[in-house]
């Protein structure tokens, strides 16, 4: 396949993630009604996916296969919490300001957790080290530049007003939680992998070999879709109930499952899933150094999204910097993916 058409399928990820929260947040609802319905694209696709593979020897039965299907759902509960906080920082801050907090703190923190404790920097920590910490201080220098438009609110009907102390504090737990959750979602996959790898500091044995290893893409398998899509869709149902008994709302749940914004948001949920595949295919055609990179461009597409279709306008001054910091992350995660290559460590 040529190296073009390759790169294409590994920006269709990008694409997928960086659309889904602006569609999600100009179709509306609440935050319970959003995360459902995008859940449920996830779920569907899930089980298409599922049929395809039991032909092919999908195995959850075995001791590893156990193993690989309550850690993929467990990885799926990671994303319904990383998910829900990031729809709610959206609502707080709108799509052009938290959406790069969220992206970038994701890539911040699962890149450290690689190159350290999957040792993704210690095959040749002198230049990784060097050359990594450098990226991402470049990264953390666009992210200063988007920050530092004043605090703002976000409206659906379009537009930011003032946000007071209470809401930029309430905005910052937000993404926190929503970067922490989404890490976890991303690792615990690796996870996965390295218990079978022998060069790892998790080594537990041959017997953890993943039993779907024909099927096995650079730590990434299609049979992972099933097991986190139940894990999110659990978790999108389980927090509508409890939000309906906090609100003393019983008729909360059957009508977010019968409102009309419920489906809608399905829409963009499937740009949410078919990211999910790409990704898949995007890491066994580039390998994960160049995929995982490629996936940042999210976050420019989120922003410009956010800034001219979501109408969350600044002023001058504001814009160029946050023009000029979409640029540093964007050099910065392209090039933490592709120096190896251009330096002959790949």
């Amino acid at each position: 396949m040529p190296q073009f058409l390759n790169i294409f399928i590994g920006l269709v990820p990008s694409v997928g993630y960086g659309c889904m929260a602006p569609f999600s947040t100009k179709i509306g609802g609440s935050v319970q009604q959003k995360t459902l319905g995008i859940t449920l694209s996830c779920f569907i696709l899930s089980l298409i996916i599922l049929a395809i593979e039991i032909p092919f020897g999908l195995d959850y039965f075995s001791k590893a296969g156990m193993l690989f299907f309550f850690i993929s759902l467990i990885s799926g509960v990671f994303w319904y919490f990383g998910s829900f906080f990031e729809l709610k920082a959206i609502t707080q801050a709108g799509v052009s300001k938290a959406m790069p907090f969220s992206m970038v703190g994701q890539f911040f923190v699962t890149t450290l957790f690689s190159a350290f404790l999957f040792q993704g920097w210690l095959h040749n920590p002198k230049i990784q080290i060097s050359f990594g910490m450098i990226f991402l201080i470049i990264i953390f220098l666009g992210i200063l530049l988007i920050s530092a438009s004043p605090n703002v609110s976000y409206s659906e009907k379009g537009g930011i007003a003032s946000m007071n102390e209470k809401s930029k504090w309430g905005f910052l737990i937000s993404i926190l939680f929503s970067v922490i959750a989404f890490a976890m979602y991303f690792l615990l996959p690796e996870l996965i992998k390295e218990l079978s790898n022998k060069g790892s500091w998790f080594y537990s044995g041959e017997e953890w070999k993943n039993p779907n290893d024909k099927l096995f893409l650079s730590g990434f398998d299609k049979g992972i879709m099933f097991p986190q899509s139940l894990g999110m869709l659990l978790c999108a149902l389980i927090g509508i109930i409890i939000y309906s008994k906090k609100q003393n709302q019983p008729q909360f749940l059957k009508n977010s499952l019968l409102d009309k914004k419920t489906f809608l948001n399905m829409i963009p949920g499937s740009l949410q899933a078919i990211g999910n595949l790409a990704t898949i295919f995007s890491i066994y055609l580039n390998g994960n150094a160049i995929a995982s990179p490629l996936n940042q461009m999210s976050v420019v597409i989120a922003t410009m999204f956010g800034i001219f279709y979501l109408k969350e306008k600044k002023e001058k001054p504001y814009m160029t910097m946050t023009f000029i910091g979409l640029s540093l992350i964007t050099i910065g995660s392209l090039m933490s993916g592709f120096y190896g290559t251009i330096i002959g460590l790949n």
